[in-house]
């Protein structure tokens, strides 16, 4: 299930306690089990024509250790298109940028599709855990000209359908009615899952980017994204990094500048009594 907005305001709050010298990461519990994992849609993803260019970069982060993969031109012929692993501690995540760039006439980039799947599991008995996700999205999309339109957009929706987390952005030279000049995106960029003792769920997310550049101009679609585990509470109360307190002590002076200082002191007072 998913946590209410004065839940997870809540949470934030919490979260904001954490001293500022707290350093690290945290591990997840050993009974929270956390997989992802992130893959291009080859299905739905179509190969570049009339000289436009298109890119992806898919990327997992697990134990802190990063591994990626890029592809570009045809998604038909991009071979070991996805990672997978465990998520092990906050700062562990799933991300992807896409890229579509054209400046002739009658390119177009017919789209580059990406799925993302997260799994979470609750194998204790008796705690209940919640997990914040931070989304960090970037997007970005310029077209110009007479006749181009650029569309990059990615939708985070849990096991119900309901939507977590969004950011759309499109330009559109030629219908430039209320939805076809826009960049949107959710209020907040960050969303939680709680998991009473026991259960399991899911969410997905859907990223994309497509266009076309019909007349003398320019196409750019750029959008960044990332799903990165933020914070993780059991039974209400957030797992914090380990906390290194700054270092307040004084350090005592060398006994041989002490007395240096001892002796000078001496020879000035006896200086102004004389």
């Amino acid at each position: 299930m998913t946590i209410s907005a004065r839940q997870l305001t809540a949470l934030a709050a919490l979260a904001l306690s954490v001293p500022a010298w707290a350093t690290g990461t945290v591990a997840l519990p050993a009974d929270l089990k956390v997989t992802g994992s992130v893959s291009i849609d080859t299905a739905n993803a179509y190969a570049p024509t009339g000289g436009a260019s298109q890119s992806a970069t898919l990327s997992l982060t697990s134990g802190g250790s990063i591994s990626s993969i890029s592809f570009s031109g045809d998604p038909a012929t991009w071979q070991l298109a996805s990672l997978s692993n465990h998520l092990l501690s906050s700062g562990d995540g799933l991300g992807a940028r896409l890229t579509l760039s054209a400046t002739q006439a009658t390119a177009e980039g017919r789209g580059v599709f990406v799925d993302y799947a997260f799994n979470l599991s609750n194998l204790s008995s008796s705690n209940t855990y919640a997990i914040v996700f931070n989304g960090l999205i970037n997007n970005v999309v310029t077209a110009t000209g007479a006749d181009a339109y650029g569309i990059a957009d990615i939708s985070v929706r849990d096991a119900a359908n309901n939507e977590l987390l969004f950011s759309d952005h499109r330009v559109d030279t030629v219908n430039t009615g209320p939805g076809n000049n826009m960049n949107v995106a959710s209020e907040g960029n960050a969303f939680a899952v709680q998991l009473a003792p026991g259960q399991q769920t899911s969410f997905t997310a859907l990223q994309r980017t497509w266009g076309g550049l019909y007349a003398a101009g320019n196409l750019s679609n750029d959008i960044q994204a990332q799903l990165v585990i933020d914070i993780i509470a059991v039974n209400g109360v957030i797992l914090q990094p380990p906390v290194i307190p700054p270092i307040t002590s004084t350090v005592p002076l060398p006994s041989t500048l002490t007395l240096a200082l001892s002796g000078l002191f001496t020879l000035a007072l006896m200086r102004r009594r004389t």
